[in-house]
């Protein structure tokens, strides 16, 4: 969907987190669909951003240290 970014590791993984959570739910993995959530919204929260929603207080950080 973003072939002009592939590779260069600023792709924002919120999307595909988000459906990983809507996938768990899904196959009643509830748990684990909240533990994912918390740890996205806790990593928002804390300031860490991808480039491109990343504000002057947050930290932007790349595809790969914002899903770790």
């Amino acid at each position: 969907s973003a072939p002009d970014i592939a590779g260069k590791g600023i792709a924002n993984p919120s999307g595909l987190l988000n459906a990983a959570i809507l996938m768990l739910h899904h196959i009643g993995q509830n748990e684990t669909a909240v533990k994912v959530h918390n740890a996205l919204l806790r990593t928002l929260e804390d300031g860490v951003h991808t480039g491109d929603i990343a504000a002057d207080k947050s930290k932007a950080v790349g595809t790969k240290a914002f899903a770790d």
